[in-house]
């Protein structure tokens, strides 16, 4: 336990470090006394998302991790199952689907999918699969949390380790009822329950902020799958677990997904509609 708690005071000593010298060179300096006396700022209207779905704010952001932090096993180690290691992204605004697939509270979400499938499927209510680094940022916060809910691991609060709880009728959950199990922006289950499809980042990659060199241990064609499952995985668990399938693998019972898009700022432009797609598992 105290090896654990210094591991951890440790990693949080290094993103103080991390911040203080991006601020050096990102943060905005203080406006003058001169701006300031005039009264009040005028608030203009931010982005908006459809009601189901929560708006993340882009910026910089702290990525990654390390094996033991996140709990990967010597055979996920030899598989490559590792987490992307600490660094800073920045990526901007988005919208989130509030639950997985099919985005709907109460409702068990829609599993055994391949990459593809969870690709169509966003297509098809006017959406668009996630990215990986949106995901991290959606689920580690700009702190990069171990966990959506902050850095420190509650046992329990989300459903990662079902086979562990006596009794446990279902190890799938329906989305939402671990309510604590939640971002500051209102996202579900993005630690635990299923495991879930990204996609590489669209268009341009995200701004990298450090000098940290990394080559992605998968294939190009390879789909990645992100925030630990149901049961303890050899990939680990929470907000930094990452592993992934070859592009023609068949369908995992514990991999899932959820859709992004961009923010809107008036009525009729973006965002879309959440419906469940057919011939696909879900389970009522």
């Amino acid at each position: 336990m105290v090896w654990r708690l210094k591991r951890r005071l440790d990693r949080l000593t290094r993103r103080a470090t991390w911040w203080t010298t991006v601020c050096l060179f990102a943060c905005t300096p203080d406006p003058p006394l001169s701006a300031l006396a005039t009264g009040a700022a005028t608030i203009e209207p931010g982005p908006a998302c459809p009601p189901d779905m929560a708006f993340i704010s882009g910026g910089a952001f702290l990525s990654g991790s390390t094996p033991d932090e996140v709990g990967v096993s010597p055979l996920g180690l030899a598989l490559g199952y590792v987490p992307r290691p600490p660094r800073f992204l920045e990526v901007g605004d988005f919208c989130m689907d509030r639950y997985e697939f099919p985005n709907r509270p109460g409702v068990r979400p829609t599993r055994s999918v391949t990459f593809k499938e969870a690709v169509q499927a966003c297509l098809e209510v006017g959406k668009r699969l996630c990215t990986e680094a949106e995901f991290e940022r959606a689920c580690g916060g700009l702190d990069g949390w171990h966990q959506p809910y902050g850095e420190f691991d509650d046992p329990g609060r989300c459903n990662d380790y079902a086979e562990e709880r006596v009794g446990a009728s279902s190890w799938l959950a329906p989305a939402g009822a671990f309510f604590g199990c939640v971002n500051p922006e209102g996202v579900y289950d993005l630690a635990g329950n299923l495991s879930e499809w990204v996609q590489r980042e669209v268009g341009p990659p995200p701004v990298v902020l450090d000098t940290n060199d990394w080559v992605e241990p998968a294939d190009e064609s390879d789909g990645i799958v992100r925030g630990g499952t149901m049961w303890r995985a050899i990939y680990g668990s929470g907000c930094h677990a990452r592993h992934f399938h070859p592009a023609g693998a068949s369908a995992h019972i514990d991999d899932g997904f959820r859709c992004c898009s961009l923010p809107f700022s008036a009525p009729g432009l973006g965002g879309g509609t959440s419906h469940g797609a057919q011939g696909r598992r879900q389970d009522d």
